[in-house]
C-alpha cells in the first residue's frame, strides 16, 4: 500500500488557553511500515499497511464493527504485537521501547474511563503524571503546573475540582486527553471519542481535537461517522472487515460507492 503524505491541510487557529502545552517537533509523530495486524489464531485484519503521521495531522480510522479498528489502535500502542512490519514513534522502534517510554510519547484515550474511582479531575490527571515515579513520590510544583496546562489545553480548567465520576462521557474523554498531555505525550490515540455523546458534546469534543492539531499534536481517532473524518481529518484509513484497507485523503476514500460497499447502505455525504 502506498504511503500518502498525511499533513495538515489547513491551519486551525486554537482558542486562547493561556497554556504553554505544545507538541515537541519530530520528523514523524508515528509511522508504520509494511504492517500486518490481527489477533493470533484469527484471520488478519490488514496487511502491508504503511503510513506516516506528521505532527499537526489527524488520521481517522473507519470500518464496520469487527473490522479491526480497536486491534489496530492497540497495535499502535504496543499492546498487541504486530504480525509483521514495524512501527516507529519519533524514529524509535516501538518494539524496543518500554511501556513507560511509549506512554510518555503516545497517549491513549479510551471510550470509557474504567479506572477512575473517587478522584477529583486534577488529582486523576496528576496520578497519570506520577505513575512512572517511585512509590510514595510527592508531586512537585512543576507537576501541578503540568496538570494545569493540560487541563487548560482541553478546556477543562473550570471543572478541575469536580469528581471524575460526576462528569459526562465527553467531559471524561477530555480529562483522559489532559492526562495524556500531562504525561508529555505528543501523539494521541482516541478510540471512538464521539461515541454515545449528545450533539453538543460531540461538537465541542471534535472542536477541541481541531485545536490540539493546531498546537502540533499528531492524532489518530476511530469513528463510525464518515462526517467526522471529512470535517476533522487529513487522511482516512478505512478497513473493510475482510482484511482489505483503503488509505488516502478523506475525499478520495470516503466515496458513496466505498461506504455503501462496506456498510451496506446508501451514503449521502
Amino acid at each position: 500500500m502506498n504511503q500518502p503524505d498525511i499533513s495538515a491541510k489547513a491551519a486551525v487557529t486554537p482558542p486562547h488557553t493561556g497554556t504553554a502545552v505544545r507538541a515537541r517537533p519530530e520528523s514523524s509523530a508515528l509511522a508504520v511500515f509494511g504492517l500486518e495486524f490481527g489477533i493470533p489464531g484469527l484471520p488478519r485484519f490488514g496487511t502491508d499497511l504503511s503510513f506516516a503521521l506528521q505532527p499537526g495531522s489527524v488520521l481517522a480510522l473507519l470500518g464496520p464493527n469487527g473490522a479491526g479498528k480497536t486491534t489496530l489502535l492497540r497495535t499502535i500502542l504496543g499492546l498487541v504485537p504486530p504480525m509483521a512490519g514495524k512501527i516507529t514513534i519519533g524514529e524509535r522502534d516501538l518494539a524496543a521501547m518500554t511501556r513507560r517510554e511509549i506512554a510518555a510519547r503516545v497517549g491513549y484515550v479510551p471510550q470509557n474511563l474504567s479506572s477512575a474511582p473517587h478522584f477529583r479531575v486534577d488529582e486523576w490527571v496528576l496520578l497519570g503524571l506520577l505513575a512512572p515515579l517511585p512509590m510514595f513520590a510527592r508531586p512537585r510544583s512543576s507537576d501541578w503546573l503540568a496538570v494545569s496546562e493540560a487541563l487548560a489545553a482541553v478546556g477543562m480548567s473550570a471543572l478541575r475540582a469536580r469528581y471524575v465520576e460526576e462528569l459526562s462521557g465527553g467531559e471524561q474523554r477530555l480529562v483522559a486527553t489532559a492526562r495524556a498531555l500531562a504525561q508529555g505525550a505528543r501523539t494521541l490515540v482516541l478510540d471512538e471519542p464521539a461515541a454515545g455523546l449528545d450533539y453538543g458534546h460531540e461538537i465541542r469534543l471534535l472542536a477541541r481535537l481541531d485545536a490540539m492539531r493546531a498546537l502540533g499534536f499528531g492524532i489518530v481517532f476511530s469513528t463510525h461517522d464518515p462526517r467526522h473524518a471529512l470535517e476533522h481529518a487529513d487522511a482516512v484509513l478505512m478497513l473493510d472487515g475482510s482484511g482489505g484497507a483503503r488509505l488516502g485523503s478523506p475525499e478520495s476514500v470516503l466515496t458513496e460507492a466505498a461506504l455503501a460497499a462496506i456498510y451496506g447502505v446508501a451514503a449521502d455525504l
